[in-house]
């Protein structure tokens, strides 16, 4: 039996990502078990359906030594990102979190039998997907699927003019699902080698 693992940005907790709480009733029919990963627990838990797991890694201990010192050979097919940031500095910082993170993710994953089995999908195509496909590039997990809609998807949305690690995430997310033909399209035309991964799934 198959174990659904949904990275969310907040949900449960908060008033956000509202179009989870009617997919989930969904996915908690559909697999034998379902474990929510938020990666901020602030604000109240709403109430799920029954059988519905919350749990969420500590990645508070993380300082720019442990950053260093978890530094992997992965990181160079991440190095072109950097090099045309305007502040090559924060996005090395940035790298370096996401990989300790990574770190922290696996072994709270493993702790919790959350490997074998296991179909993990992160509702946004952003920082949780990133230390997603830093596990699936060292073979840790079998892939893993992602939604994309507005913020995480276009690239003149971002402050930073592109989005950090863009190509490193397609490389290794098994399907990106869009929920707009719009941004279909737009993928299809901006990274036209990853277009077997793309599918459209409206929310709803």
């Amino acid at each position: 039996m198959t174990t659904l693992c949904l990275h969310t940005s907040a949900f449960p907790y908060g008033i956000g990502e509202q179009f989870i709480e009617a997919e989930i009733k969904y996915l908690s029919k559909a697999f034998a078990r379902v474990v929510l990963i938020p990666s901020n627990t602030d604000g109240d838990k709403r109430p799920l359906p029954e059988g519905v797991e919350v749990m969420a890694p500590d990645y508070s201990r993380y300082n720019i030594l442990q950053g260093m010192f978890n530094a992997r050979p992965w990181m160079l097919n991440c190095i072109r990102d950097i090099l045309k940031s305007q502040n090559k500095s924060t996005m090395l910082k940035a790298l370096l979190r996401l990989g300790y993170q990574s770190g922290v993710l696996f072994d709270f994953l493993k702790k919790h039998e959350l490997i074998d089995h296991t179909l993990h999908y992160t509702y946004w195509f952003s920082n949780q997907s990133t230390r997603l496909a830093i596990l699936s590039s060292k073979k840790k997990i079998n892939g893993f699927i992602s939604r994309a809609h507005g913020f995480d998807l276009y690239e003149d949305r971002s402050v930073k003019g592109f989005i950090p690690f863009r190509k490193f995430q397609l490389k290794h997310v098994s399907k990106l699902f869009l929920i707009s033909k719009n941004g279909l399209e737009y993928m299809q035309k901006k990274y036209p080698e990853f277009n077997d991964k793309y599918e459209l799934s409206y929310l709803g």
